[in-house]
C-alpha cells in the first residue's frame, strides 16, 4: 500500500527482498513451462522471455527509495544485471564464445547478489 505524502516516503526495504523472489519464482516458473513445451531455454529467444519476466516484476523497486543505501545499492546492481543479461541476448548468438563469456561474468555477478539477498531476507547484513 502507497503512502500518502503525509506519511512520508513509501520506503521499499521492507518489501524488496519478497519482490526479488517473486520476480526470480517468476523466471523459474516460466523456465519450467518452456521446458515442458519442449523448448531449449538457452535460445536466445527464450532467454530474453525468461530475463524480461523478471525485470517487469522487479523494475519499479529501482525508482523507489530505501531507508538502507547498500540495499537499495544492491537492488539497482541485480536489476541493471538484468538488463546486462537481456543486453547480451540481443548483441550475441547463444552459441558464440562472447555470449558464454559475457553471460557467465553476469551470472556471476547476479548469483552473488541473490546470496547478500538471502543473507539481508535471513539478517545476517
Amino acid at each position: 500500500m502507497r503512502r500518502t505524502k503525509s506519511e512520508g516516503p513509501d520506503y521499499a526495504d521492507d518489501e524488496a527482498m519478497s519482490v526479488i523472489a517473486e520476480g526470480f519464482d517468476n523466471r523459474s516458473n516460466l523456465i519450467d513451462s518452456l521446458e515442458g513445451e519442449g523448448k531449449d531455454t538457452t535460445e536466445s529467444a527464450n532467454l530474453k522471455q525468461v530475463i524480461q519476466i523478471e525485470i517487469d516484476n522487479d523494475k519499479d523497486l529501482k525508482a523507489r527509495p530505501f531507508k538502507n543505501s547498500k540495499m537499495q545499492e544492491d537492488v539497482i546492481s541485480y536489476i541493471n544485471l538484468l538488463n546486462d543479461q537481456l543486453d547480451i541476448t540481443k548483441k550475441y548468438s547463444s552459441t558464440s564464445s562472447e555470449f558464454t563469456k559475457r553471460w557467465t561474468e553476469t551470472y556471476d555477478k547476479r548469483s552473488a547478489l541473490l546470496k547478500t539477498f538471502v543473507d539481508w531476507n535471513e539478517g545476517r547484513r
